[in-house]
């Protein structure tokens, strides 16, 4: 018995291995972890502000470029009117000018004649 005693005793002392069991899936409690805001909503304000200003600014240019060339068709139109009414007062001042005119009117108005013999004084040459 001494002999069982010792051999129960030995393994008694030993150190007994335990089955490795699995270990069950631990549920880990999730934690909502809180994300730095973007700037998307501040991006897309920003582009629509610079999108806005811009078609103002090509609506206020194309405006100003048609004003302009309404302008300028006026101007035209103007230059046009001009140059005839400065061809038509030529005309006028010719007319004015004619020495066939201004005898009649020196015959007619004045009564003044055309002499029939006309005399030339000259002086002495030195």
């Amino acid at each position: 018995m001494l002999a069982r005693q010792l051999e129960e005793d030995y393994y008694e002392a030993l150190p007994q291995e335990q089955p490795v069991q699995p270990q069950k899936h631990i549920r880990r409690r999730t934690v909502k972890r809180i994300k730095p805001r973007s700037n998307g909503g501040l991006k897309v304000a920003m582009t629509v502000l610079l999108a806005a200003v811009m078609a103002v600014l090509f609506l206020g240019s194309s405006s100003e470029l048609a004003s302009r060339g309404f302008e300028l068709v006026q101007l035209k139109q103007q230059a046009a009117t001009l140059e005839k009414e400065n061809a038509q007062l030529e005309i006028e001042n010719a007319k004015l000018k004619s020495p066939n005119r201004i005898k009649e009117i020196a015959e007619k108005k004045l009564g003044m004649t055309i002499p029939h013999q006309v005399y030339f004084v000259e002086g002495k040459k030195n």
